[in-house]
């Protein structure tokens, strides 16, 4: 995200508080659902990270007042004072451990899953920032300020950013910052950069890996390695659509995957998808005994969202002069000048050392005699969620496996 003068961008009025970690939860929420529901009007594949948005936005608004402020606060369902309750959400995701689940269980105090949430503030030398607007968010987002010259060298500064970016995600996330994006009048640049990987809790068998078919929306058809696993797993069968939970290492986050039962039944699942629908789903899950099959998939996105922005209500904040950070920089010259969000998922048989550890999943009762076949072979959507809060860290829709 940039911050321009006539000719930058982003920030909330700053304070101190109770943390309020399931408001910021709540909020994130149902932010992610609005921001999907705006994207979900493009076609293809799409993948993003509202958590990483959600970050980036909120450090932003701690540079913003007035008018700017309250939009901001509305659009991204923030409380009072998010910045504390932010901050200890997002220690708590990067600090988490594995409990032990039985005697001797060589899992337990690993990290449960690689997740890496960064920030960072990248703002023109000698521009003057409000100490207190670079406290904060250096105390509550671990985002320290550093000094680049958009001014004199646009370039540097862009390859500098990019490479901050490309390091906190294992590579994985490259040149988020294209030519062009940068201009000379770019004052401040907020950063976010969320990684995720982890094992699924009890992995799926290479060898059950087989080329099948996956019926497009379109009425064509493709060839996919379909991914299979028959265990229990929470699920729903929703009428028109499947709900299943894929849990991942430990429990401690998992893939939600809602998969319709018409090849053309997504865009009706997303018209119907809101932060209560989707609490109200994921209540009336049951442990069920699923023949699951999972396509393999991996792809990127990338959006500019500065329009989706304005759409959901955040519009003065990318306006000059109606935009106001003066708790970002006493000049009142500053505006949102872009807000870019890239992201990437691998998603496959793949395990870790924590394989084993799943050893203890057959003490559900009786298995039945056929179990229910539930099988992602048209276009479906999925949420990466972390089970202690209820983050929805990202959304994703795959159209077509392969890419």
């Amino acid at each position: 995200m940039s911050l321009a003068t006539p000719g930058v961008g982003s920030g909330a009025a700053a304070g101190g508080g109770s943390a309020d970690v399931k408001g910021i939860v709540a909020g994130n929420s149902a932010f992610a659902i609005d921001l999907h529901r705006e994207l979900a009007c493009k076609e293809g594949n799409l993948f993003h990270s509202p958590f990483s948005v959600s970050t980036a936005l909120s450090m932003t608004y701690a540079g913003a007042r007035g008018n700017t402020a309250r939009e901001m606060a509305e659009v991204l369902h923030l409380p009072a004072d998010p910045h504390e309750a932010m901050g200890e959400l997002v220690a708590d995701l990067n600090a988490r451990k594995l409990r032990k689940r039985w005697r001797d269980d060589p899992n337990a105090g690993k990290k449960p899953f690689e997740l890496v949430i960064a920030n960072a503030l990248w703002g023109q030398q000698d521009y003057p920032f409000v100490e207190q607007f670079v406290e904060l968010t250096q105390q509550r987002y671990g985002a320290g300020l550093i000094a680049l010259d958009f001014r004199g060298d646009l370039e540097t500064s862009r390859q500098k950013i990019n490479g901050w970016v490309e390091e906190k995600t294992n590579d994985k996330i490259k040149e988020p910052i294209q030519e062009g994006d940068l201009t000379p009048d770019v004052r401040l640049v907020l950063t976010n950069a969320i990684y995720f990987k982890s094992a699924w809790d009890e992995p799926f068998e290479e060898r059950c890996t087989r080329e099948e078919t996956f019926y497009l929306a379109s009425g064509k058809k493709a060839d996919v390695k379909m991914m299979h696993r028959t265990s229990y797993f929470e699920s729903k069968d929703a009428g028109d659509f499947d709900i299943v939970k894929l849990p991942y290492q430990g429990n401690e986050a998992s893939m939600v995957l809602m998969i319709p039962k018409k090849a053309d039944g997504l865009a009706a699942i997303e018209s119907r998808l809101t932060a209560k629908a989707l609490d109200e789903w994921l209540g009336a899950l049951k442990t069920d005994f699923i023949a699951l099959g999972l396509p393999r998939f991996k792809y990127s996105s990338r959006f500019v969202l500065n329009e989706v922005l304005q759409v959901l209500g955040m519009t003065d904040a990318f306006v000059f002069p109606d935009a106001d950070f003066k708790a970002m920089s006493p000049t009142g010259e500053l505006y949102i000048g872009f807000v870019i969000t890239q992201s990437f998922v691998d998603v496959n048989e793949d395990g870790t050392e924590a394989a084993a550890a799943t050893v203890g999943f057959l003490s559900f009762g009786i298995v039945p005699a056929t179990p229910r076949s539930v099988t992602a072979d048209k276009p479906f959507l999925f949420l990466i969620r972390d089970e202690k809060t209820g983050s929805i860290l990202f959304v994703g829709r795959v159209a077509d496996p392969r890419g």
